[in-house]
């Protein structure tokens, strides 16, 4: 049976890679925009042309996550999960051409190999974000299907009037044919070029739509090159079928059932969603939610900080949709208006309170305190706000940071290291009301982990018979109570 015990009880967080850390000047690209490190400002407004194109860089590079390993190290990080890096036309990396390719700007297989090499020094893990939906229109696999070539054609979908099929609403991403075995053969290459070089697991991007076959081609070859290669699918619903059925065929999923709950009860005391949504999950096998990545924001929602108070959030699950569906109010009859949208971001931009700060620093305790394995999107541990893309993917904010929140993730990140035997099991125990949260975990041997939280403005009871030695806290508190928007980490007598 496959064992992935190695990566129980870490610590994780997303780095996109373009905006994380460049190690020196690029040299300019035909077809993008090289800015200063310096220069936070986001391009949101379309190209004369009118199209919307992510084609501004600030050259954030392998060599540069090299460099900062000492800062993931003091944050307590033992994993990374590296966002694309394979050349393509955009910052982000998702329009893949060739993924084998890795893009100048990042560096190159030996860098990769050596980044690999140093995080292993250091008990760090490397997960590369693969992506097999689809390909960017610059492909020459797609290039050389559209010329007619009878070998690459198979790779993709074509109508009776020789139309491409496109992944959504994207005209620049083509979708592939995963059932194709040439296809196959292509994504088990990719596979091993990255293990080869030193990467522990692969994150699938949109693995909710790919054929369950298909990652089962990609998992049995990854596991014949490392028994312990880790493969997690990004998934935005649950994992469980409301008869109980976990269907997933990836080793575990990306918890945004998680996100929205956590920071629903934060922000809205929203507990009986918390409740029904935990619920699901508490129903994964046990081996899946130790793996599971818990988080609060990702390259695809608004910040944390944005999410937690600023306006235009969906505060109903029931009637509504997840806390970040922010754009019904520009959807009409199948149209969006992206220019209003965007507009309407950047307005809303810099609107926060010292109450964000607080209320992030509760959702990262729930975060850090569940099963699984907790993984913050790089920056969100510094203060960094944003909507949606663009906002949300600036370059790190290296001379500009948060200090109390700094402290209080790497505070957070200690504890999880020092005691990763309590949290790399799945023992855990939750009560929680509107305002009070209690979460408990415990390691085999009996060593347990108490966390009290409450959201509200007034002091709450704690049992006494819990307390013990305080490891952390936020807040003020005494033996009796957590006070308001308080919470204290305990290591029980």
């Amino acid at each position: 049976m496959k064992n992935l015990s190695r990566f129980y009880g870490r610590t994780g967080c997303q780095i996109f890679v373009d905006r994380f850390w460049s190690s020196k000047t690029k040299e300019q690209m035909d077809g993008r925009i090289l800015r200063e490190w310096n220069d936070s400002s986001v391009i949101w407004k379309p190209f004369p042309d009118g199209m919307y194109r992510n084609i501004d860089f600030y050259g954030g590079d392998l060599q540069g996550i090299i460099e900062k390993l000492d800062y993931m190290e003091e944050l307590g990080i033992n994993l990374i999960y590296l966002s694309p890096i394979s050349k393509t036309v955009s910052n982000h990396h998702y329009d893949v051409q060739d993924q084998r390719v890795i893009d100048p700007y990042i560096g190159t297989a030996s860098d990769f190999e050596e980044m690999c090499k140093k995080a292993h020094a250091r008990d760090i893990l490397i997960i590369v974000d693969l992506v097999f939906n689809h390909v960017g229109i610059e492909s020459e696999f797609f290039k050389k299907a559209m010329n007619g070539d009878p070998f690459y054609k198979e790779w993709f979908f074509i109508d009776e009037s020789g139309n491409y099929k496109f992944w959504n609403v994207f005209r620049d991403m083509p979708l592939c044919n995963q059932l194709n075995k040439s296809y196959q053969e292509y994504a088990k290459s990719v596979v091993e070029f990255y293990i080869q070089l030193g990467a522990d697991g692969f994150r699938l991007d949109l693995g909710e739509t790919l054929e369950g076959s298909f990652v089962d081609v990609i998992r049995e070859h990854a596991e014949k090159l490392n028994p312990e290669i880790m493969i997690v699918n990004e998934r935005w619903n649950f994992a469980m079928s409301d008869e109980g059925k976990y269907w997933d065929v990836a080793d575990s999923v990306m918890n945004y059932p998680q996100c929205d709950a956590t920071l629903r009860w934060i922000r809205y005391g929203n507990y009986l969603h918390f409740d029904y949504t935990m619920g699901r999950i508490d129903k994964y096998p046990s081996s899946v939610k130790c793996l599971l990545w818990n988080m609060l924001d990702s390259q695809d929602t608004p910040r944390a900080l944005t999410m937690l108070g600023a306006e235009g959030m969906t505060e109903d699950p029931i009637h509504g949709d997840s806390l970040w569906k922010l754009e019904t109010p520009w959807e009409n009859n199948g149209r969006f208006d992206t220019f209003a949208f965007r507009e309407w971001e950047f307005m809303h931009e810099n609107s926060h309170e010292q109450q964000d700060i607080e209320r992030l620093i509760l959702s990262s305790i729930i975060q850090y305190m569940l099963v699984g394995i907790p993984v913050t999107f790089y920056g969100t541990e510094v203060g960094m706000r944003g909507y949606k893309d663009p906002f949300n993917r600036k370059n790190y904010p290296w001379n500009d940071r948060n200090q109390m929140l700094f402290e209080h993730y790497k505070k957070l990140g200690e504890i999880r290291k020092k005691y990763r035997k309590v949290f790399s099991t799945a023992n855990e125990k939750r009560t929680d009301t509107s305002n009070f949260m209690k979460i408990e975990r415990w390691s085999d041997s009996g060593e347990r982990i108490v966390a009290f939280i409450n959201r509200s403005d007034t002091p709450m009871p704690i049992d006494i018979t819990v307390f013990g030695n305080v490891l952390y806290s936020f807040g003020q508190y005494d033996q009796n109570n957590v006070h308001g928007n308080s919470a204290i980490i305990c290591k029980v007598k």
